[in-house]
Formats: C-alpha cells, structure tokens, sequence
C-alpha cells in the first residue's frame, strides 16, 4: 500500500519539470524502481483489489515508455496481477473463468506487441545491453485501446462487487 502512494507521488512530481519524454525526467529512475518492486510484489498478491485502480492507472500511463526491461516489467506486473486475483481473491465461478480467459489472452506473446516489444528477445527478468536501452516511445492508438479495455475488463471481472452505477 505504502509503494501505491509512492508511485502516484512520484509521477506526479513528473508534471513539475517537464522534459521532452518521460524517460528524460529526472523522476524516471525511481518510476523504473518502483515499477520493478511493484513487479516483484505482485506475485500472489493477497490484496490485490485495494489497489488494482490505481496500479492500472499508472500502468496505462506507463505502456510502451522506456527500454524493453521496463516495458516486459509492466507487461508483468499486467500478469501477475490478474494471477493474483484468479488464484487469491474469493470471486464467482464465471468471473474466474473469464479473468482465466484474459490471463490466457494477456500472457500470450502476441500481445506483448501491445507494449512495444515485438521485435524485443528476453523478458522482465533478463537484464543484458539491449533490454535497458531506450526504445521510441511512439505507440499505435489502437494498442493502447485494447491494453485499456482489457485491464477494464479485468476490474469488472475482479471486482468484489460491482457498483451500481457500471451499465452492462
């Protein structure tokens, strides 16, 4: 919980200077930090869906930034988070199976494409020259549109409730 508001703090100090790139902020460093911590902490992740909001938040803001470790790490974090909550969370049996579905889709390597990494070799855990060099941060909308609808779909689908005010 303690990283959540760090990682929100931290980016939005990124709004008092700005730079050309969010790379080129001088706040980047410890954004790849905490997006690495927040990598390792997802796994099996308990309370996962006091968070899940904000962490998507930061994830949609983040997608195809940086070199290809911190763009495999929040393709991970993605992951794991939807792990944690088919494996942690008490959900109904339709909604395991459809956040099943989107863990399938989400872990697929055709949909590391979304994030920029098609032509990228390694992952979130290998670190060599060409994973921590900077990659264009230019990116399709239409990645990004699909990125937001599944991580949506994951909150509807993880959610211990759903509010009255969501139409189906």
């Amino acid at each position: 919980m303690l990283i959540k508001f760090f990682f929100l703090q931290v980016i939005t100090r990124t709004s008092l200077k700005a730079t050309r790139t969010l790379t080129d902020n001088p706040a980047w460093p410890e954004i790849a930090v905490l997006i690495r911590f927040n990598l390792m902490l997802s796994f099996n992740n308990r309370n996962v869906q006091l968070y899940l909001p904000e962490l998507f938040y930061v994830i949609s803001i983040l997608v195809a930034t940086g070199p290809p470790l911190i763009r495999a790490s929040i393709h991970g974090l993605i992951v794991n988070l939807v792990q944690s909550l088919c494996t942690s969370m008490p959900l109904n049996e339709i909604n395991v199976k459809r956040l099943t579905l989107l863990l399938t889709e989400l872990s697929e390597p055709n949909f590391r494409y979304f994030f920029g990494l098609n032509n990228v070799p390694g992952n979130a855990f290998v670190i060599s020259s060409e994973s921590t060099h900077d990659l264009p941060d230019t990116m399709p909308l239409a990645s990004l549109e699909k990125i937001v609808q599944a991580l949506l779909e994951v909150m509807v689908c993880g959610a211990g409730s759903v509010g009255k005010f969501i139409n189906k």
